[in-house]
Formats: C-alpha cells, sequence, structure tokens
C-alpha cells in the first residue's frame, strides 16, 4: 500500500477531545479539536437509539469518523470522559451512570442496583406490580395519599389487627357483662 493509501485510511477514525456540545437540536452536536490547530465545529454525535446523554465537556473524547473517507464528513461516536467514568463493574454487570455519582446497576448475579443522591419519581398511569416474596422498606416513615388494601394480614411491633380484633370483639363491659354491640369485622 502506498504512502497517500495509508494516510487516507488513518485519516478515516480520529481520536478527537470535545470541546462544546449542543444537545437543543434534533441531533446532539459537537465542536471538538482533531489535532494541533484543528477544529471541527457542530459535528453530528451517533446516539444509539433509546439511550441520550450530555458528557461533561470538561475530559470529553470521542472517535470521530470521516464517512467514506471524507474530511468534509465527519462524524462522532458517543462520547467517553474518563474523569467521570464509572468504575467498579464486576463481569457480567451493566451500569447507566450520570457525572454526579447516581447509577442504575444491573448486576450480573441478577440484582437491579439504583443508587440517587436526591428524590426518585415514577409515573406510572397504568399502576405498578411488584411480584416478590417479600418487599422491605427502610426509612423513616411511609406516606400514603390514599387508601391502603390490604388482603392479607396486617401488623405492626405491638400486634396485628386480627388481634385487636379478637380483644374488642371479645371484651364485656363490667357493669352489664354485655358484649359490644358493634363488633369489629
Amino acid at each position: 500500500m502506498d504512502n497517500e493509501t495509508a494516510g487516507k485510511i488513518r485519516g478515516m477514525i480520529r481520536r478527537v477531545v470535545v470541546t462544546k456540545v449542543d444537545d437543543s437540536g434534533g441531533t446532539q452536536t459537537a465542536a471538538a479539536t482533531i489535532g494541533q490547530g484543528v477544529e471541527l465545529a457542530a459535528v453530528e454525535v451517533l446516539q444509539p437509539f433509546g439511550l441520550a446523554g450530555h458528557a461533561p465537556v470538561d475530559g470529553a473524547t470521542a472517535l470521530c469518523l470521516m464517512a467514506g473517507g471524507d474530511e468534509g464528513d465527519p462524524v462522532l461516536l458517543p462520547m467517553a470522559n474518563p474523569s467521570k467514568r464509572f468504575g467498579g463493574c464486576a463481569e457480567g454487570d451493566v451500569a447507566l451512570y450520570n457525572s454526579g455519582g447516581d447509577y442504575v446497576m444491573l448486576r450480573a448475579g441478577g440484582t437491579l442496583e439504583i443508587v440517587i443522591g436526591a428524590a426518585a419519581v415514577l409515573e406510572l398511569p397504568a399502576g405498578m406490580v411488584i411480584k416478590a416474596p417479600a418487599v422491605k422498606i427502610e426509612g423513616g416513615r411511609l406516606k400514603v395519599d390514599k387508601d391502603i388494601i390490604c388482603h392479607g394480614d396486617v401488623s405492626d411491633k405491638k400486634g396485628s389487627m386480627q388481634e385487636m380484633r379478637d380483644t374488642y370483639n371479645g371484651h364485656s363491659h363490667p357493669s352489664d357483662g354485655t358484649p359490644p354491640n358493634n363488633k369489629m369485622e
């Protein structure tokens, strides 16, 4: 292969330093530096369907492809930012993360781990079903704005609601010895 052809092939894929990202249009674009004094402006960033992100520019890098070997038709592959990289994944783990340290982790062993530093908001117009042998909520309190419907027993640290019903229904009044006239069901 001659030097000219080899140079063109090498020039088709370049590592770039991202200097600006614009996520306001129909496609995400970025400005990047290819080498000394070579700047690209408003280059389309290819993003996988269903996944969007805006990498912090400070430290962001990408691979630039010159489509068809034409330096006038560059595109960037999704960006990386080594300074914000999420590490510590075991083999088979997959994580979705942001620059603030929040993440959603699918562990290879089947565990879903979600860690966020602020509130979690789920908008589920059709409802939500959790199928599990047990659900544990750790926190200061549980606030529910509407009815709670339970098809099983309800208990707290003092006993069950059924025990309270049994105590109420089984008591009598010392003055006449009669049980309550309205039983708890």
